[in-house]
């Protein structure tokens, strides 16, 4: 989106969606209820198929956090719905699924807080 003043990018968009609906405590504490090995897991593996670069939870720097989170979803998700586009970085089934399966959980309680954050009873 082109602005006089702003030029927006959808990972910056992503990021500050992050920053003003996930409370990255309770993000951290779903992900240990369902893997604890998982936080180790972000914080020191990238995802091959995608470029996504690492999270690391336990950091003081919040912000860093929110930014490297934004940075791994989006790559994640473009790998999956451009795969067949001639980008390099792209998701291939059966080669990368083991890889995937380690991102469905952090999506998965992302994607919960901002739809639980943002609902409203009718």
């Amino acid at each position: 989106m082109r602005d006089e003043s702003m030029t927006f990018s959808e990972q910056e968009g992503l990021r500050l969606s992050l920053i003003k609906f996930v409370d990255l405590d309770e993000l951290v504490d779903k992900i240990k209820d369902y893997d604890e090995s998982l936080l180790e897991y972000y914080r020191t593996n990238s995802v091959s198929f995608s470029g996504g670069i690492t999270v690391n939870f336990e950091s003081d720097e919040k912000e860093l956090c929110f930014k490297h989170l934004a940075g791994r979803i989006y790559k994640t998700r473009n790998a999956i719905v451009h795969r067949k586009e001639s980008e390099k970085t792209k998701y291939t089934p059966f080669r990368d699924d083991q890889k995937l399966v380690k991102e469905v959980p952090l999506i998965r309680f992302v994607a919960e807080q901002i739809i639980f954050s943002t609902s409203q009873l009718a």
